[in-house]
């Protein structure tokens, strides 16, 4: 079974229909990483039932209150090597 990347990145009006697409596409060992203002949902409650969850540097700046455990901040370089370790990489806006 190959893993999956999905890459959220709606903008924030869009946002609860991308996570109800994820909700629903979503298979144990795929990865997911939250982009732009999507981040932002990062306490929303699928997100938190995740074992992990990306989110780049720059935007992580925006949610440096919250921090939950299954966080990983990566740099646009850890970012490239995620792409390119997965066989499907899919973008929900």
């Amino acid at each position: 079974m190959s893993k999956t990347l999905y890459l959220v990145q709606s903008p924030f009006s869009a946002t609860e229909q991308a996570m109800s697409k994820l909700q629903n596409l979503y298979q144990s060992g795929d990865d997911v990483v939250l982009m732009g203002d999507v981040a932002l949902y990062i306490d929303h409650t699928f997100i938190q039932q995740l074992p992990c969850i990306f989110v780049l540097e720059q935007d992580a700046e925006n949610i440096a209150a919250v921090h939950p455990s299954n966080l990983e901040t990566i740099s646009y370089t850890r970012f490239a090597e995620l792409c390119l370790n997965h066989s499907r990489c899919i973008s929900l806006k």
